[in-house]
């Protein structure tokens, strides 16, 4: 999807409950050549044939990771994109950036420049962006908020109408992944004149 290996897209789903919203996600992982992270419990089996017939045939074409829990999943991401940074000799070569989304939180995703951080860096030459999207029935957990701010992750929203409660997961995630993708188009094009 990028024209640059220099991003790559993690899209991390905190216990999901629907199987059809987590098919119609991995789909669009797929069409956007992004990793799909599955923190369990799940609330369906992933051979779920609701699961499947929301995916399709991308399965096959899809890179996807399962966590047992949250604390899992935050120790794999500190072993694999945090200790390496402190390895690295005197300065980071790549990045890795955290959002989460949530309706109880008042910073649209409007406002946020993905790639503020990389336009005010030469040294940093690989971004991760990871995009955390909670459970359909109870958002983000306990766990995963004290874990997340230890990282200094940034919560977003998608604004809504007053009487709307929440927006369907896949949706969500289609919107956000799809606006990150537009500002990094924008970014390595200003890059590359």
């Amino acid at each position: 999807m990028f024209a640059q290996d220099s991003i790559a897209l993690h899209i991390v789903l905190v216990n999901p409950q629907i199987p059809q919203n987590t098919g119609n996600i991995a789909r669009l992982c797929a069409a956007m050549n992004a990793t799909l992270h599955l923190i369990h419990p799940l609330g369906f089996s992933l051979e779920s044939k609701f699961v499947r017939r929301a995916g399709l045939d991308y399965w096959d074409k899809l890179n996807v990771k399962e966590y047992e829990s949250t604390k899992a999943f935050f120790a794999a991401l500190d072993a694999q994109y945090f200790s390496l940074a402190h390895e690295l000799e005197s300065k980071p070569t790549f990045s890795s950036l955290h959002f989460a989304f949530s309706s109880k939180v008042n910073t649209s995703y409007f406002m946020q420049d993905f790639f503020a951080m990389q336009k005010s860096s030469q040294c940093i030459k690989s971004f991760h962006y990871f995009l955390y999207f909670g459970s359909e029935t109870n958002g983000l957990n306990d766990c995963f908020q004290s874990c997340f701010s230890l990282i200094r992750g940034k919560y977003l929203t998608i604004p809504m109408a007053k009487d709307c409660r929440c927006l369907n997961l896949s949706n969500v995630v289609a919107i956000v992944g799809y606006e990150l993708i537009r500002q990094a188009h924008i970014y390595l094009a200003a890059k590359n004149l």
